[in-house]
């Protein structure tokens, strides 16, 4: 099974960005990708169209115009058992 996991090569050593479970030693091959342009710090940093920013700044309103009730599995069950039965 192949394992794979980020990391930065930085004055001719590699460090990983997240441990490698259940792996003592182990042959590897480093690929490395070119830095782009534009590298993002964090995931969320994902540039975003105009059209995805309007409808991320209207999530409020529409959350108040239609709220959410969440309840459980039994909850509909026990509705289901107390409807009558379509004539």
């Amino acid at each position: 099974m192949l394992t794979s996991v980020e990391g930065i090569y930085e004055h001719g050593k590699v460090r990983l960005l997240e441990p490698l479970q259940s792996i003592d030693r182990a042959r590897v091959v480093v690929t490395v990708l070119p830095e782009p342009a534009n590298a993002f710090q964090d995931p969320f940093d994902l540039p975003i169209t105009p059209e995805e920013h309007a409808v991320w700044e209207a999530l409020p309103q529409f959350g108040a115009e239609h709220p959410v009730q969440f309840h459980s599995l039994a909850d509909d069950i026990r509705g289901l058992e107390r409807s009558e039965p379509p004539s």
